[in-house]
């Protein structure tokens, strides 16, 4: 595979380490993961307008062009002959310049997980709803991953995070919902959680519909005692889940998680495959 590091284009086993890097150092940097769907790119734009608006937050600037950064992630694409998986686009903290690396997997969820649905526990975790970091996509990323670690070798496929305050945030890799009555509800950026370009896209379709969905902030009973919960994000997309602990669900029943599914994948089919080139600008 090949990687893009700035402007060179070279081999993923080659990139050199930069001793004094503070990406490297401390996590300094930001990034996102784009799916690709049948070639092309889903949600650019919304990802790249996440990007823009997470750096003055962390003190990190980004001025490169935005086309030029478009054609780079396409040229990658077809270079490493990727068809469907993901390619992430990272800003990594320097002492001088900030780096910029991209990079693509040509992994993706299979079918059989939609049929089975996720299983998923209550994180030992808790999240600080204070924390600066909660709301972006931070490369200072260890502590969702020991989560959805400790959670796959218990068996589970997610780890579900509450906050200092006992309420429902996210998952570790995902956002929360659950439908009780018809009712959709999902925990809000208040909580302590990113606003994932998937999560924002659901809760759309949803007021399309007609489909009510409430943000706000919940306790892990409202969690159980709802009728369907799945999780989303930019590569599952919606994802049904068929246990919540010990509790197990049956998916076969989950009317509104399969129309809301249905919908997002068309609208992210129609995304990849009208996928215009951004207007020639600066982040």
């Amino acid at each position: 595979m090949y990687v893009y590091i700035d402007n060179d284009i070279q081999l993923e086993d080659k990139p050199a380490i930069i001793p004094n890097c503070m990406g490297l150092l401390h996590g300094y940097g930001l990034f996102e993961t784009i799916k690709i769907y049948n070639k092309n790119m889903c949600f650019f734009d919304q990802h790249i307008e996440r990007l823009k608006s997470s750096c003055p937050q962390i003190g990190i600037s980004f001025n490169s062009d935005v086309l030029n950064l478009f054609e780079k992630c396409i040229s990658l694409i077809h270079m490493n002959k990727i068809i469907n998986g993901s390619i992430r686009i990272s800003l990594i903290k320097d002492n001088k310049d900030n780096i910029i690396l991209i990079q693509t997997r040509d992994t993706v969820y299979k079918q059989e997980a939609y049929d089975k649905g996720f299983a998923l526990c209550i994180s030992d975790f808790v999240k600080n709803p204070l924390s600066p970091l909660c709301r972006i996509k931070s490369m200072n990323y260890l502590e969702n991953i020991l989560a959805k670690n400790s959670a796959v070798e218990k068996g589970f496929n997610e780890a579900i995070f509450v906050n200092t305050h006992n309420f429902l945030t996210e998952g570790a890799v995902s956002n929360l919902f659950w439908v009780t009555n018809g009712h959709i509800y999902t925990p809000s950026i208040e909580c302590g959680l990113l606003s994932g370009i998937t999560r924002n896209l659901v809760i759309a379709i949803a007021s399309e519909l007609g489909i009510q969905c409430t943000e706000g902030t919940f306790q892990l009973e409202d969690l159980y005692d709802s009728d369907e919960i799945f999780i989303t994000n930019s590569l599952m997309g919606v994802m049904p889940v068929s246990r919540l602990e010990n509790q197990v669900r049956s998916i076969n029943k989950n009317s509104v998680t399969s129309i809301i599914s249905a919908h997002y994948n068309k609208l992210e089919a129609l995304n990849a495959i009208h996928l215009i080139a951004p207007v020639h600008d600066k982040i």
